[in-house]
């Protein structure tokens, strides 16, 4: 055939990703509440008072099978007040970002929304 081969170009260099770009944020999505803990205070250098509020909560997609895509996340904030059962469907958005420290990357999962369905 003769279509062009892809070849990569030697002047394009690599983009080194910001802190900013780092962070993506994943669309609204419905899933099913597995479980949630209880709210803790944290220590926080954007709250005022230097403290918020944290809550982990397991979030699975719906699907027809137990071992669908779960998410541990953290709730921060006003929405760490919020309570779900078991079971609750919710409209929820989250937020992935990866840092790295001492030499290991580690992933937090926030949700930057959520209600109940």
């Amino acid at each position: 055939m003769g279509g062009r081969q892809w070849k990569p170009n030697p002047q394009k260099k690599e983009k080194k990703l910001t802190e900013q770009e780092k962070r993506t944020k994943m669309g609204t999505k419905i899933l099913k509440v597995v479980q949630q803990g209880e709210a803790f205070a944290v220590q926080s250098q954007k709250a005022e008072s230097g403290q918020t509020m944290k809550c982990n909560i397991v979030l699975q997609e719906m699907g027809g099978s137990k071992y669908e895509n779960q998410y541990a996340a953290s709730m921060l904030g006003n929405v760490a007040g919020c309570r779900f059962t078991p079971g609750d469907l919710v409209v929820v958005a989250l937020r992935f970002s990866t840092r790295e420290y001492n030499g290991a990357v580690y992933q937090d999962i926030i949700v930057t929304d959520i209600a109940k369905i």
